[in-house]
């Protein structure tokens, strides 16, 4: 399925996929707005609006339903957190999605991942890749100790969480999927989550990475947005547990 989709939704609403950020004009000639197709501005305008979204939501997080507040927030401004257009451990979501791009030139990442990393400076995030630190075991895991011996099982405990941060939430965005994925509605389904599905809906899968001083874990939601006819924005409709590992 083309992207025209994408370029014939956002092009008369939004200046490179959001209002508040403008794409610097001193671009390398490589990422040239004359250089790309009429379906890769559409892509470019539509992961802005989405990425903005997302951030914004995530910023606007509580302690009562995800998205979550967090500390130390970092968004890695990459999709997936890496260099090409698709992930690398993909649970097929994408793949399964007939408007997903199998092909993305690099010029078009390039320009994408500059106008998120604009996003993030203008509303003040930090951006940046995964750190490395020493092992940190999971939230859930328990060191192994006689049954009652609190002392010992506190000080394998301390051992195993030595080598966590103080604080570190990564997260990591998708290209924007046009609609629900199938897979994703079924996940829907499985959890008995009901949803609304009139209008325009716009999904970003959106992964995260957690340590702290009581463990890591990792999941991955499906983010839906829906655009509000009368405004032209996009709206964070609900989120979808997708995977999680602790």
């Amino acid at each position: 399925m083309s992207l025209r989709w994408l370029s014939l939704t956002v092009i008369a609403g939004a200046l490179l996929g959001c209002q508040s950020v403008r794409s610097p004009d001193n671009v390398a000639p490589e990422q040239s707005i004359s250089s790309l197709t009429y379906d890769e501005l559409g892509l470019i305008r539509a992961d802005s609006e989405l990425f903005e979204g997302v951030v914004r939501a995530q910023l606007a997080g509580t302690k009562k339903e995800h998205p979550y507040h967090l500390d130390s927030l970092r968004f890695d401004a990459r999709p997936y957190g890496s260099d090409s257009a698709l992930p690398v451990g993909s649970l097929g979501f994408e793949k399964s999605d007939s408007s997903f791009p199998s092909q993305v030139r690099p010029e078009v990442i390039a320009r994408l991942v500059g106008n998120r990393k604009l996003i993030l400076s203008a509303l003040a995030v930090q951006e940046g890749g995964p750190r490395h630190y020493s092992p940190c075991a999971g939230l859930l895991v328990v060191p192994v100790v006689p049954l009652g011996d609190s002392v010992t099982s506190a000080k394998k405990l301390a051992e195993l969480r030595a080598g966590c941060p103080k604080a570190d939430a990564y997260l990591t965005v998708s290209l924007p999927i046009h609609g629900m994925p199938e897979d994703v509605r079924k996940a829907a389904i499985r959890i008995r989550k009901p949803l609304q599905l009139d209008g325009e809906f716009l999904t970003a899968l959106v992964d995260g990475k957690y340590a702290g001083p009581s463990g890591s874990m990792w999941d991955e939601y499906a983010w839906l947005f829906q655009r509000d006819p009368s405004t032209g924005r996009l709206k964070l409709a609900t989120t979808l547990l997708i995977g999680i590992a602790e």
